[in-house]
């Protein structure tokens, strides 16, 4: 009786594993949260399906350009990254704005990609929101392979084998 009840358990627990896993939003943190890729085509939607409820929120504004503002932290799964703007999308594509609002983006690969324009800032009082590398390897916390970036603020690390930080 004990072999079947253990042999149930294990066969449970290989079907759970086997499923891709959602983000887990843990109070201010979403954990294991899912790569995610942010263009002027991107809802809230798309957001909620990738990280949970109230993580972040993507709005238009006048000017035509986007702003993602974070609500909670971002932890990434293993070699996930939030991409920003169409891949080789240029001049013409249109701004995104993240506003990082006192809040953190980590990962263990490049945790943020610029494909287009983008701008970094932290809107929050005690400007504490950041982006952090968070691997043991030679990687950066941004990845700029796009037309443009500007960072007006925030917090920038890198854990792994070295840092440098050009401007």
């Amino acid at each position: 009786m004990k072999r079947k009840m253990l042999s149930i358990l294990i066969s449970a627990f290989m079907f759970i594993t086997i499923f891709p896993a959602t983000a887990f939003a843990s109070g201010d943190t979403v954990t294991d949260a899912n790569s995610l890729w942010i263009t002027s085509e991107t809802t809230n939607d798309d957001i909620i399906s990738a990280w949970g409820e109230d993580a972040a929120t993507i709005k238009a504004n006048e000017d035509g350009s986007y702003t993602v503002k974070l609500l909670k932290n971002i932890s990434l799964a293993n070699s996930k990254t939030v991409s920003f703007g169409k891949q080789f999308g240029g001049e013409a594509d249109p701004l995104i704005v993240l506003d990082l609002n006192g809040k953190t983006i980590e990962g263990t690969s490049i945790p943020v990609a610029n494909y287009a324009n983008l701008t970094i800032k932290d809107s929050s009082a005690d400007k504490t929101g950041g982006i952090s590398y968070t691997g043991n390897g030679y990687f950066v916390a941004i990845n700029n392979v796009g037309n443009k970036m500007t960072i007006e603020g925030g917090n920038f690390s890198c854990a792994g084998a070295g840092v440098i930080m050009l401007l």
